[in-house]
């Protein structure tokens, strides 16, 4: 998960640059992040969050990944600036 402002900044660099041109970009926190990781920040900042209901997968789901940012780093010198914690627990207040 990765906070608006970060996407934001992101495309903006990617639009003024003359290296993107023909790139596909990832614009992601280049770190792996699970739903349980990101439903326990929720609950933490929203105190109302009453558990999880783990389900069974369905079948051709993908079981994890995230983006690599190596060349967004690399051609935009960009790089996600708030952590994901600081991301949930701004968004929960802006809601």
């Amino acid at each position: 998960m990765i906070c608006k402002t970060g996407i934001a900044h992101g495309t903006i660099l990617a639009l003024e640059s003359s290296a993107t041109c023909g790139e596909v970009l990832n614009l992601g926190t280049g770190i792996k992040t699970s739903i349980n990781e990101v439903a326990r920040y929720a609950a933490m900042f929203t105190q109302t969050f009453n558990g999880v209901k783990h389900l069974k997968p369905i079948h051709g789901d993908p079981t994890g990944g995230y983006a690599s940012i190596e060349k967004c780093s690399r051609l935009l010198k960009w790089r996600p600036e708030i952590q994901i914690a600081d991301g949930i627990r701004e968004h929960v207040e802006w809601i």
